[in-house]
């Protein structure tokens, strides 16, 4: 370290993470025992005054003057409760001390899911609205004392609410006004399988059993909907500019959806089939397992729903 006039200051909170001692943690949030304490190694008055300041759960002394502190990951997280960075998120608001320690240690069985790993994106961004992804269909029920009330704040429903589906493409009425013409329609959806998890919590066996599903099933389509699948993976750069032109390709480097575990393994079991006529489209292992768009030129909405029902 050169001579000179140098002050460090080194502020941790309980999960080892860069932070400010004071502005985490609410007043009455921080962790039974957490405690903060400064190390002075100033040698020269005026020259070095090198210092360290935590604040900490369960961090050692030790631990600072190694220049290490312990980092939790996607997979390991803290054993006190979390940090959330988005203080005005739905998270923020369901997600308590009472309820983490409650359910901090189950894994969901389709994929060993958490609680930790669905909250990701709320723990790392400060501008999170929900802050939750499902890691399986298993989450929903597991940590059912978190997802319930932040799906019922986030939809208006009640706790009673049943999900209800109506496709019927002849109940669709009404047209776009002359003067504003409709140049094409699109309807996309998103689609899981059972027994998969879900993007943020699916497993890498798991993503490329997705895969080969769905190659067996795009190998069986005929007529208008027969086509082609394009895997991610070892992807010609010729396939891949053209894909880019057509507007069909999706990419990597969305944070929130890294930060949320969706792009682990990144291209492997990800793909893009699309029919000859470039109309029927089908995403494998994007942000959904499947995201399934058809496209259409002109204004008949009726029409083309009723099309994108049919097997």
């Amino acid at each position: 370290m050169p001579g000179g006039n140098l002050f460090m200051t080194l502020a941790c909170g309980h999960n080892g993470a860069p932070r400010s001692f004071d502005d985490e943690y609410d007043g009455g949030e921080r962790p039974p025992g957490y405690i903060g304490y400064k190390i002075s190694t100033a040698q020269v008055a005026g020259k070095r005054d090198l210092s360290a300041y935590a604040g900490s759960h369960m961090l050692a002394v030790n631990c600072l003057l190694a220049g290490s502190t312990p980092i939790h990951s996607f997979e390991s997280g803290p054993k006190d409760f979390p940090v959330i960075k988005s203080r005005n998120s739905l998270v923020k608001k369901h997600l308590d001390r009472e309820k983490w320690d409650k359910l901090k240690n189950i894994k969901t069985k389709t994929s060993g899911f958490t609680i930790w790993k669905a909250i990701q994106v709320s723990v790392h961004f400060p501008n999170q609205h929900c802050g939750i992804y499902a890691g399986d269909w298993d989450s929903y029920k597991d940590f059912a004392e978190v997802f319930d009330p932040i799906i019922q704040e986030y939809h208006g429903i009640k706790p009673s609410a049943k999900h209800t589906s109506d496709m019927d493409a002849s109940k669709i009425f009404g047209n776009v006004g002359a003067d504003v013409p409709v140049h094409s329609v699109r309807i996309r959806v998103g689609r899981s399988i059972d027994g998969f998890g879900l993007s943020p919590g699916i497993t890498k066996e798991q993503r490329k059993g997705v895969e080969a599903l769905m190659v067996k099933a795009f190998s069986n389509l005929t007529g208008d909907l027969a086509g082609t699948y394009y895997p991610l993976a070892g992807m010609d750069e010729r396939v891949r500019q053209k894909l880019v032109d057509d507007h069909f390709l999706f990419v990597s480097g969305d944070r929130n959806l890294q930060v949320a575990g969706m792009e682990r393994d990144w291209p492997e079991g990800r793909g893009i089939f699309h029919n000859a006529a470039k109309t029927f489209l089908t995403w494998v292992n994007e942000e959904d397992q499947l995201r399934i768009i058809s496209m259409q030129m002109g204004e008949m909405l009726r029409l083309y729903l009723k099309g994108f029902q049919e097997p």
